[in-house]
């Protein structure tokens, strides 16, 4: 079972990654709370609301995920 979830808004879809692998997603994504999926989805929903992709959630927190005060964001220029 998967340690860690991410949402990843240029697949519209969430990521499943083991604890101990690097995360093989190259686009936008960024980490999720919760230790099960239904979890992390609660915790998407609670933040992004049913926003899927990057445009379609608001632009001041588009910003702040791009600007890194959204911890665990990466975007695929990122070196990783």
């Amino acid at each position: 079972m998967p340690d860690r979830f991410a949402w990843c808004f240029d697949h519209g879809q969430m990521h499943h990654f083991a604890a101990d692998e690097t995360p093989w997603c190259g686009a936008a994504w960024v980490w999720l709370a919760g230790a099960t999926e239904a979890e992390a989805m609660d915790d998407r929903a609670s933040r992004f609301g049913e926003a899927r992709f990057f445009d379609q959630i608001p632009h001041e927190q588009q910003y702040a995920i791009v600007t890194g005060r959204v911890p665990g964001y990466r975007m695929e220029d990122d070196d990783a």
